[in-house]
């Protein structure tokens, strides 16, 4: 009977790996815009991330969600893992415009008329355009039409 020993200190990482996400809704409704950032803490870096618990990699960002429920994953350099459920939201309605108030220009060949476009549904704070969407404009009152066909627009 010989015996040896020796003391050995064995660590762990001062705190447990936590997921937590920043959740961007989806712009409109029924659009596939909506977002998750991963956001890992703890543990031991580096971070790894999953939106199906099997194939994992650094980038943080998930995009191209629906509104509704989903479980993301993420894990540390030594496998320890979390997992944290979230909800994409959406508008609870389409934007639409609800009314169009014209005013001809004055005089043939003027560009001295107006639409007043009235707008409702999606997320307010609308942009509004008369020439199908080329440029944007933050009132409502679109100036300088002349007689030609106009393609009204506005983004939410």
């Amino acid at each position: 009977g010989c015996t040896a020993s020796e003391g050995v200190i064995i660590s762990q990482p001062a705190s447990v790996f936590l997921l937590d996400a920043d959740v961007t809704d989806a712009a409109c409704l029924d659009s596939t815009s909506g977002s998750v950032q991963l956001i890992g803490t703890g543990g031991t870096p580096t971070y790894l991330y999953s939106d199906d618990n099997s194939s994992f990699n650094a980038a943080s960002v998930f995009a191209g969600y629906a509104a509704g429920s989903y479980t993301l994953y993420g894990q540390d350099l030594n496998g320890c893992s979390d997992s944290i459920d979230v909800v994409i939201g959406e508008p609870s309605t389409s934007v639409e415009i609800t009314s169009t108030i014209l005013a001809n220009p004055a005089c043939p060949n003027e560009n001295s008329g107006t639409a007043t476009i009235t707008a409702s549904g999606g997320t307010p704070g609308y942009t509004y355009s008369s020439n199908g969407g080329s440029t944007y404009q933050i009132s409502p009152t679109l100036t300088g039409i002349n007689k030609h066909w106009l393609t009204l627009m506005i983004i939410d």
